[in-house]
């Protein structure tokens, strides 16, 4: 595992500094509950079960195959609209992850600190801005880019060397795009998301990352 000259960490959102998963499953469950019960189940499990998808090819992917519904511009825009605003109104029951604070404090100026982002990035920066922790990320990055594009960018834009970037994720797709882009990856041990069978460095606490030096 790598845990030393680092030049920058990326962050994953949900379920690596917020502990937000179940709470987006219930408004993915409500959201596409208005069409059926059984949309909004397989909405709720089908998120728990496959993170780090952008947030408008998710509500794609749900209108056309729980839904039922043609994904058109509008009908997509209708129910991103609806995960905002519920969203907005229940900022307050998320949580941040534990330790997440003290390891950005830590890192903050030393390391350059990115989010990348399923979630829509006005969404993103909302969220982290409520939590009292948007002022020590470089730029936060999200939906509709693919967490992969993210990276690329951030890699081109900031000169940084693929094996002086880490990214840290919770979910195959993250581990995914970090392995496309050739930057290090570490996976976020959660409820949904052991790890079990994939033969990668784990956190089980995001506070083990104090122990990385940049």
């Amino acid at each position: 595992m790598i845990t030393k000259n680092l030049k920058a960490i990326i962050f994953d959102m949900n379920g690596v500094l917020i502990d937000s998963n179940t709470f987006n499953a219930n408004l993915f469950r409500e959201i596409f509950g208005s069409y059926s019960k059984e949309a909004g189940e397989k909405a709720a499990y089908h998120y728990l079960h496959n993170g780090g998808i952008p947030r408008k090819k998710r509500m794609e992917l749900y209108l056309r195959e729980f839904a039922g519904v043609e994904p058109t511009q509008e009908e997509v825009q209708k129910v991103l609209d609806k995960f905002s605003e519920l969203l907005n109104k229940r900022i307050d029951e998320i949580s941040l992850k534990h330790n997440v604070r003290e390891v950005l404090k830590d890192k903050y100026g030393s390391c350059l600190l990115f989010v990348s982002s399923g979630a829509l990035v006005q969404d993103a920066k909302r969220i982290l801005e409520a939590k009292g922790i948007l002022k020590y990320f470089k730029e936060v990055y999200g939906s509709p880019h693919s967490k992969d594009k993210h990276i690329v960018e951030i890699l081109e834009k900031y000169g940084l060397k693929n094996d002086k970037v880490l990214f840290i994720g919770d979910s195959i797709h993250d581990k995914e795009a970090a392995y496309k882009t050739g930057v290090h990856f570490i996976g976020m041990i959660t409820e949904e998301n052991t790890w079990e069978g994939y033969d990668i460095p784990v956190l089980v606490d995001i506070g083990e990352l104090m122990e990385f030096s940049c």
